[in-house]
């Protein structure tokens, strides 16, 4: 697999415009409480700065302490190759206290997965190579915990606030 820097790249799971003046990565686990915070304070930036933030989000599951990250991941991923990665990555967070292989699966059929291909592709695990890269990226660049903020290739150290991660932004705006 191809070694990514903090620029967001082709394999990256993005949402906004390309050329915005704010890039915005995000290492999360989709289990993490923390992590559900910030995927509501990634919405909001996103539907108030339309066009000034592209944002990219990547895995970094806690797997010691949140069982079900990682097949969350995997499906998140798994979903992705289906052209459904956004999708799966609202379900899994909007219901991120019910996360297990039942609920994961019904989520892939509320979004008219091909079941079959989704059931095979978490089976063998296919994505976890990728997830373990992410991980390994995040830990290089100092990911401790989730949720880790990346401005334009700059660690955010600030408070894990909309307030504070949008005045963040509007600096660089």
């Amino acid at each position: 697999m191809e070694k990514r820097s903090l620029k967001i790249g082709p394999q990256d799971n993005v949402k906004g415009h390309p050329f915005a003046p704010v890039q915005l990565i995000e290492y999360g686990d989709y289990e993490c409480p923390y992590s559900r915070k910030g995927y509501h304070f990634v919405q909001m930036l996103l539907q108030k700065r339309v066009g000034q933030v592209y944002f990219a989000f990547r895995n970094f599951p806690l797997r010691n302490i949140h069982p079900h990250a990682e097949i969350s991941a995997e499906a998140a991923l798994a979903a992705r190759q289906q052209g459904r990665f956004w999708e799966m990555h609202d379900l899994l967070f909007g219901n991120n206290r019910h996360l297990n292989e039942k609920n994961i699966f019904g989520f892939a059929e509320q979004i008219n997965l091909d079941l079959d291909k989704f059931e095979n592709d978490l089976k063998q695990h296919i994505f976890r190579e990728q997830i373990t890269s992410e991980l390994k990226e995040g830990r290089k660049y100092g990911v401790q915990g989730t949720p880790t903020f990346f401005i334009n290739e700059d660690f955010y150290e600030g408070e894990l606030n909309y307030r504070a991660l949008q005045d963040e932004i509007d600096g660089i705006l």
